[in-house]
Parts: structure tokens; C-alpha cells; sequence
């Protein structure tokens, strides 16, 4: 029974410490869904995977989210038609600012 109670206080205590930040890239997840136009996004970034890459993590260091809030800024990058390189570079830049 005490290894019971330690793995929900441990788990409690994850969920509770990732979730500010995972409510914090879903905020910004739906900024992107609101305010960015596709077509305009799709023309800005480079269609070269190495500089895709590039540009998806320098936009990783301008979003102060951690690597549970990072998913879903990446995955509507990737829907709203960004390069998956882009998506790479920024989930891979995003956790190591912070």
C-alpha cells in the first residue's frame, strides 16, 4: 500500500508540475490557429529541410514553453502546412531555452 501512495503523490506531482506549461503551449498552439495565416506561413518558410530546421528553432527560442507545452505548437505547425523540419528544429530548440 505505501508503494501505491508514493506512485500517485510521484504521479500527482508530475501533473501538477507540467501542466501550467502544457496549458501554456496549447494558449499558444490556438494564437497560432487564430492570428497566423496559412498561406502566409507556408510562403515565409524555407522549403530547404536544413534551413527549415534552422528557421523551427529559432522559433523555439521565442516560445518560453517546456517540452510537454512544445507538442502542441509543433503539431498545428505541421497542420497549418509548416515543413516537418521546421517542427523538428522547434521541438528539439524550444525545451533547451527554457
Amino acid at each position: 500500500m505505501n508503494r501505491v501512495n508514493s506512485a500517485l503523490t510521484l504521479f500527482f506531482s508530475l501533473l501538477v508540475e507540467a501542466m501550467p506549461f502544457l496549458l501554456l503551449g496549447v494558449f499558444f498552439s490556438s494564437l497560432l490557429l487564430l492570428f497566423v495565416d496559412e498561406r502566409k506561413l507556408i510562403a515565409a518558410m524555407p522549403k530547404h529541410p536544413l534551413l527549415a530546421a534552422f528557421a523551427g528553432s529559432l522559433i523555439g527560442f521565442l516560445f518560453p514553453v517546456c517540452e510537454c507545452g512544445n507538442v502542441p505548437v509543433a503539431r498545428r505547425l505541421i497542420v497549418q502546412g509548416a515543413p516537418s523540419a521546421m517542427a523538428i528544429g522547434f521541438l528539439l530548440a524550444a525545451p533547451t531555452v527554457k
